[in-house]
């Protein structure tokens, strides 16, 4: 084998140890929001968006808002959402405007979830993604969570990012509200994992709060990287030399 093939071997070698690929199962965005100004029934909306195998990269975006209000009551709970995606392991989530208004409510209830009032399902799924990585990968999350010009009046708790996976198995990550970090979780190959971020946003209470506005904004930004197969760093080592030795020395051999 001449240098120059053993060069060209080896750098397929290092492609195929450093290319991988996810597979798309299929995503959704969705939002509950219930409200009560009284303790009568609840007026409530739901949005939801959903994307197959087929569509998966296309954004998806939902919105929902609720009132109940008399003369002189009045409460409003509302909130909307975007998932886009750069490619199969890139992409990122925002929530905008989340949470709740009321005015002059002698008794109360505002909610706002991946799921709908009274249900409280675990985990809170406003946003999932569910996806097979090709080789072992790491999905990293970066957020910002922070309040919006309102008061930050009664909004509290932790966003919840986990990761369901071969059955039975289960991840979970706290994110604290008006918060900015980052983090990661292992996946591994060949393994179905479904990723769920969201949040359940509840408050209720009596009493005549004049005015009382709770309301943030939140952003996520995710990427899947590949983790180096073993060998792959000596695959590069070994591909330098011979460039070196090549340059170096000539052909090793006369027709070479």
């Amino acid at each position: 084998m001449t240098t120059a093939r053993l060069i060209v071997s080896l750098a397929l070698c290092i492609v195929h140890n450093c290319a991988f690929a996810t597979l798309i199962v299929g995503s959704k965005l969705q939002l509950h929001a219930a409200t009560d100004k009284w303790g009568g029934a609840f007026p409530s909306e739901t949005g939801s968006d959903i994307a197959s195998q087929a569509d998966s990269l296309n954004p998806l975006a939902v919105a929902v808002a609720v009132i109940d209000s008399t003369p002189d009551l009045f409460t409003r709970t509302s909130g909307s959402a975007n998932a886009n995606w750069n490619s199969a392991d890139n992409g990122n989530v925002s929530f905008r405007e989340m949470g709740w208004e009321r005015q002059n409510a002698h008794s109360y209830t505002h909610y706002l979830a991946g799921d709908p009032y009274g249900t409280f399902a675990f985990p809170p799924k406003m946003w999932s993604y569910t996806l097979v990585p090709e080789i072992d990968s790491v999905f990293q999350l970066a957020w910002d969570i922070s309040a919006t010009q309102d008061s930050t009046h009664e909004v509290s708790g932790p966003f919840s990012l986990s990761f369901a996976y071969g059955g039975s198995g289960f991840e979970e990550h706290r994110i604290d509200l008006y918060s900015t970090g980052q983090l990661t979780q292992d996946l591994l190959a060949g393994v179905e994992y479904t990723v769920f971020l969201g949040h359940h946003l509840q408050v209720t209470g009596g009493g005549q709060a004049q005015h009382r506005i709770a309301r943030f904004n939140a952003d996520f930004i995710w990427k899947i990287s590949t983790i180096p197969l073993p060998g792959t760093a000596v695959s590069v080592m070994l591909a330098l030399l011979c460039f070196r030795l090549a340059r170096s020395r000539g052909p090793l051999l006369p027709g070479t």
